[in-house]
């Protein structure tokens, strides 16, 4: 794992953890200061998206448990940060006794649905969509990306990170069943952000505002519970480079970059509830040779913009504590 990655996670983590710890008449003030944003900012980072890795699975579960369990304060707090809510089976929250602090973002969190059929089939959604009301200090700079048109230097040196022109609206989508008593799972998601022309002409590409478009297609197999468990996922992804924001990219896939379209393949095996073995290789291209790779590259390749290709092979020994 790349250490941008590894800091985020990270960062979910103990903001977790703080809102566990905090007592319940400090929620609703440290909410409304940075905490507050903090919390909204990883909610609605692409990385929720991702499978949780082993370390983190034990965790998420006790989160998940706590919220079910009717704690609708640390414990639904840390569950928003790891779990889309149509993801919680048997999740039922008392509107009545959410305080007002926390309901906005509660209600955004749980616009999803959940359908399930006879024979062990399930089909869920969860509509999002998101937009920033300000770019602040040090986002407040035009996005650009990159340009192909110069040298390596001079295209990693334009804006990476601006967040202008951002309004996404992302709908995941699952469908799951059961074969010979394995756990099997069809799943996308699709983006598409509406501001795609302003944001091209902003980097000074006013013919590109079609490059707005992100999705994803994969397939999943099994399930990682308890010792000798596997899982196999496979999945296509697709990124334009005006979709979505590039500082919340999970950089283990194509380098946190945009206008990088590619596959995924990822298995992992259980020798304990406690010790898994992850291995995962991504093998990615250049999409629209018009336009830069616009992201922030993590610490894991040399950075470079345009990236051509993109190869990463990672093995991960998980302990869970």
């Amino acid at each position: 794992m790349s250490d941008d990655t590894s800091f985020l996670r990270d960062t979910r983590k103990r903001l977790a953890d703080h809102w566990l710890a905090t007592p319940a008449e400090e929620l609703p003030r440290q909410y409304a200061g940075d905490l507050g944003r903090l919390q909204r900012l990883i909610m609605s980072a692409a990385m929720r998206f991702e499978p949780l890795e082993a370390g983190e699975q034990s965790f998420a579960d006790d989160l998940a448990a706590k919220a079910k369990g009717g704690d609708i304060g640390g414990g639904l707090l840390g569950a928003m940060l790891f779990w889309r809510a149509h993801r919680l089976d048997g999740l039922s929250i008392d509107l009545t006794r959410v305080p007002a602090w926390l309901g906005k973002d509660l209600l955004a969190w749980q616009v999803g649905a959940r359908f399930n059929f006879p024979h062990n089939f399930y089909f869920q959604l969860a509509p999002t969509m998101y937009n920033y009301t300000g770019n602040g200090d040090t986002f407040n700079v035009h996005y650009v990306g990159g340009d192909p048109h110069l040298t390596n230097a001079d295209s990693l040196a334009t804006n990476q990170t601006g967040i202008n022109s951002l309004l996404v609206f992302d709908m995941p989508v699952e469908f799951g069943w059961k074969a010979w008593g394995i756990p099997m799972r069809i799943y996308g998601d699709f983006a598409t952000n509406f501001e795609g022309d302003d944001r091209a002409s902003a980097a000074g590409q006013p013919g590109q505002g079609s490059q707005r478009y992100a999705y994803q297609a994969g397939l999943g197999i099994g399930q990682l519970k308890k010792k000798n468990d596997w899982q196999i996922d496979l999945w296509y992804q697709h990124t334009e480079q005006f979709a979505l924001d590039p500082n919340l990219i999970d950089d283990d896939i194509f380098n946190a970059q945009e206008n990088i379209h590619g596959i995924v393949v990822q298995l992992a095996y259980n020798f304990t509830a406690a010790v898994n073995l992850q291995l995962r290789y991504a093998h990615g291209w250049w999409y629209n040779h018009n336009l830069g790779t616009g992201g922030n590259p993590g610490n894991i390749t040399i950075a470079t913009n345009p990236t051509n290709e993109y190869n990463l092979f990672m093995a991960e020994l998980n302990l869970n504590f």
